[in-house]
């Protein structure tokens, strides 16, 4: 299972192809197309699949050029099509692969390929050297010693991280995701134990009324600066970032915890302010069903921005992380909590 791409440019990749491989291409990129965007689907987690995660067009765009070279070369197609019907459909994102374009990978590319036919390739590729190593994009490990200490080593597998960027751009009425059961249990029960120690204040507006607690990253409990800490780390960044398939600045984060008692709520807005990219909310205290109110809800836009109505309800349960793209168009409220529970969250938004 592989996409052979020993040049940027689809069709100049194609054209270098064997036949052989040239047939092949245009039914793995399928099979990898259908991985990305089908559940239950194998090869999620192969390497080859995850590279592509979160470019599903491009990738389309590949199976068209390989089935345009097959036909050239007199064989019949019957994939083009599927792969164009998928292209015209598509309502996510169109950005290329940030590895599109890396020398290194597309060396490493047509090495591997000279190991495959010396003589079809060899004619292509010059003094390519055919003892490199696969290099598969830039499929990343997040599975670092820092996130280890706080995530569960589950969300952070390369195919989890890969769907989860599937699910986010895919999600709507905007980019969004809700990671469920995320930190480790000794982490959130700490971080709960902090927030009892947190002076929170009553906030009033014509949008809002809830509690809430000054800036987190002020704060001198020492638990909540290790917290605060690892919001900020690079670490962190990289793993959102792989996900929502955007930068965000280092070390800019907004925290706060709030608190919701019987009557509170937060009414519709888009959490614009300057600088702010991603919105996050980190659920703690009691789980919520839908009859307890406190869900955060997103809403659909007109053409012309105004928000509509109600497509997306999330009841807050604890250790649940709900993250979605600051734009002009997340619109958001929380419900009027109503089940006599307390809807504890530390939340803010990263910045980019």
């Amino acid at each position: 299972m592989n996409t052979f791409l020993p040049h940027p440019d689809f069709a100049k990749s194609a054209e270098t192809l064997d036949t052989r491989r040239l047939g092949k291409q245009r039914v793995e990129a399928w099979q990898i197309l259908l991985a990305l965007t089908e559940d239950g689907r194998g090869w999620r987690t192969h390497p080859a699949t995850v590279m592509w995660c979160g470019h599903e067009y491009q990738l389309a765009a590949y199976g068209v050029a390989v089935c345009d070279e097959w036909i050239a070369r007199g064989y019949k197609d019957s994939l083009r099509e599927r792969f164009v019907v998928f292209m015209t459909g598509w309502r996510g994102t169109r950005r290329a692969p940030s590895w599109l374009g890396d020398e290194r990978f597309h060396r490493a590319m047509q090495s591997n390929l000279l190991r495959k036919d010396e003589a079809h390739y060899r004619p292509h590729f010059g003094d390519v050297p055919d003892d490199m190593p696969y290099l598969w994009g830039n499929v990343p490990d997040h599975r670092t010693t820092l996130l280890r200490s706080w995530i569960k080593e589950r969300h952070l597998l390369p195919g989890a991280v890969a769907g989860y960027a599937r699910r986010f751009s895919a999600a709507t009425p905007f980019p969004h995701l809700l990671l469920r059961d995320l930190l480790l249990p000794g982490r959130i029960a700490e971080l709960e134990a902090a927030l009892d120690r947190v002076a929170f204040e009553r906030k009033e507006s014509d949008l809002f009324s809830l509690w809430q607690s000054g800036d987190l990253a002020g704060s001198r409990d020492a638990f909540l600066r290790v917290f605060i800490g690892f919001l900020g780390s690079d670490d962190l960044r990289s793993y959102l970032e792989a996900i929502i398939g955007t930068r965000l600045a280092p070390r800019a984060v907004d925290c706060a915890a709030t608190r919701y008692d019987d009557g509170d709520h937060l009414l519709c807005h888009d959490d614009r302010l300057e600088g702010r990219k991603l919105a996050y909310i980190l659920y703690l205290g009691e789980s919520f069903t839908a009859k307890d109110g406190g869900a955060l809800c997103l809403l659909s836009s007109n053409r012309d921005g105004t928000p509509c109505e109600v497509v997306t309800r999330y009841p807050p349960r604890r250790n649940s992380l709900a993250i979605f793209l600051v734009s002009p168009t997340s619109h958001h409220t929380v419900s009027e909590n109503v089940g006599g529970k307390r809807r504890v969250a530390v939340s803010g938004w990263f910045h980019g």
